[in-house]
């Protein structure tokens, strides 16, 4: 099809610069116009310039058959004097000539012109390329925040009907701190990834998927009813996910909050805004699930986001640890208070003076006890609390009598833990006696 026009706008262009010339032709014959074949010669390198080398060719030839007509005898165009002779022939060679460097000059000229389309629209390629790039996020090739704000936007303002209906939901990985501590950022890496896959799955393609950074995320569900897409990010959150990094296998969750899109805020900054509200709601409520904005969202005083655990369990009034109800009985958290009772002033220098070990932390005459307590615990498989008391020998060399309470719980990334608060029965007493 592409030929055929070709061919038909390339035969258009030859009849009209035939008549174009023959015309002008005329009009130099009967003006009487002096050296009128410099004049035609010029239609001629237009029609070749300007229309291709098969116009500009029968413009020649029609320049040449005036020539003929011309400077023949009786305008024959057979017959020729001699010097008419010479004179038809200086002009056909010049013809030629100027037609030939003319039609070189326009293939250069159109092999310039094609490189440079062909770089530009290679450029064109690059930029949307790098663009792109630098739209997504590079170890998971979703949207980044600066990407995913501008699809967002394009969406909604191309979707301003209010039949159109969407929803945004906030979601970070529960806990993602402590997967990285344990198993490392190669897993954490991992644990992304995998949760990334599970959203393409979960989402489809009627969603934008966004990393802000880190092990959060927000994703844009649209092209279908709200209630379908609430049911999928429920369901999405109450998901558990396996990994198994280099042999190492845990579990994770994520919490999600969510808004709705016109209904609960018909901007993206407002979407934005809720669907975070949302999140923290979930994060002061247990994490592990998903909720919605509420308008009782918006009364969350903002000191309550504020508190972490590590706040609470330096400043609560006894001390605090964490640590592995296994062989190893590793430690691996220890309160602010704890380090203090035991003359520390470092986690790390905890972990020298105990070799990291709970055993290690007890008295030595007073570890058959313990551990025959924590037995006795593990065998029963009741998550009650554990009272034990026995002493501890701080690191400066003085004796501490310790009460515990212990529970066991089981952490799905972690394994089974002992939690464990612990206060100083002498400092304790002390404080009794001086009340009396």
């Amino acid at each position: 099809m592409d030929k055929k026009k070709s061919f038909a706008r390339g035969l258009l262009f030859a009849v009209l610069s035939a008549a174009m010339t023959l015309l002008a032709s005329y009009i130099a014959y009967i003006l009487d116009i002096p050296n009128p074949v410099i004049v035609l010669v010029i239609f001629m390198i237009g029609f070749t310039a300007g229309f291709g080398n098969i116009p500009g060719a029968v413009s020649a030839a029609c320049i040449i058959f005036y020539a003929l007509f011309f400077f023949s005898d009786d305008h024959n165009i057979i017959s020729f004097s001699a010097e008419n002779r010479y004179k038809c022939m200086v002009i056909i060679l010049s013809l030629i000539a100027i037609y030939l460097l003319v039609a070189l000059l326009k293939s250069r000229n159109d092999k310039t012109y094609a490189s440079l389309v062909e770089l530009n629209r290679k450029l064109k390629e690059q930029n949307h390329t790098l663009e792109d790039e630098s739209d997504r996020d590079a170890l998971t090739g979703i949207y980044n925040r600066r990407g995913g704000d501008r699809r967002v936007a394009t969406c909604l303002s191309e979707n301003k009907d209010r039949s159109f209906q969407a929803v945004f939901a906030a979601m970070d990985i529960d806990n993602f701190k402590q997967i990285n501590d344990v198993y490392g950022h190669a897993a954490g890496d991992e644990a992304i990834q995998l949760l990334v896959t599970k959203m393409q799955e979960a989402f489809g393609g009627y969603s934008i998927l966004i990393r802000n950074g880190g092990d959060e995320f927000q994703a844009l569900l649209y092209g279908d009813s709200s209630e379908v897409m609430e049911k999928k990010v429920l369901s999405f959150a109450d998901e558990t996910f396996h990994m198994n990094s280099e042999g190492q296998e845990f579990d994770f969750h994520i919490s999600c909050g969510y808004a709705f899109y016109p209904s609960q805020a018909d901007n993206m900054s407002d979407l934005y805004h809720k669907a975070d509200i949302a999140l923290y709601d979930v994060k002061m409520s247990g994490k592990h699930k998903a909720l919605p904005y509420t308008w009782t969202s918006d009364t969350r005083r903002p000191e309550q986001l504020t508190l972490t655990v590590s706040s609470l369990s330096n400043n609560l009034p006894v001390a605090f640890m964490i640590y592995r109800a296994d062989d190893t009985e590793e430690i691996l958290i220890a309160s602010e208070t704890l380090l203090t009772m035991c003359g520390c002033s470092s986690f790390d220098e905890f972990v020298a003076y105990t070799g990291g070990s709970f055993r290690g932390f007890v008295y030595p005459e007073d570890v058959t006890l313990v551990e025959q307590s924590i037995e006795a615990q593990i065998q029963s498989n009741k998550r009650e609390i554990d009272e034990v008391d026995y002493r501890i020998r701080t690191r400066d060399g003085r004796i501490h009598r310790i009460r515990d309470l212990g529970r066991l719980i089981h952490d799905p990334g972690l394994g089974d833990l002992f939690y464990v608060a612990l206060y100083d029965r002498d400092a304790t007493n002390r404080t009794r006696d001086k009340h009396v």
